[in-house]
């Protein structure tokens, strides 16, 4: 399992989007994991956590067992079980508060 930090384009853009958050205390993070999916997590509101994963290639959506997988590594608080939501896209996102 290999974690690497997003690009400096990618950071320069959540930095961005935590500067026009509603909540002043949000920081966005981004990974790329195994060269095979995209993980964005902001951290806001003291306990909150808003989580997005994606492939690396956009065509698809991350399967249930990659968000298992993703979700062990200690990125964010782990859950047995996330309310998973696409709205839409091939993006599949999650929100936790602890």
């Amino acid at each position: 399992m290999q974690i690497t930090p997003g690009s400096n384009k990618s950071r320069k853009v959540l930095r961005r989007t935590d500067l026009n958050s509603p909540y002043p205390d949000s920081v966005s993070k981004d990974y790329i994991i195994d060269h095979k999916w995209n993980l964005v997590i902001t951290h806001y509101d003291g306990n909150k956590y808003h989580v997005s994963v994606s492939t690396m290639s956009g065509q698809e959506l991350p399967s249930r067992q990659a968000i298992t997988y993703i979700s062990q590594l200690g990125l964010f608080p782990h859950r047995e079980r996330y309310m998973l939501y696409t709205a839409g896209t091939k993006v599949v996102h999650f929100d936790i508060t602890e």
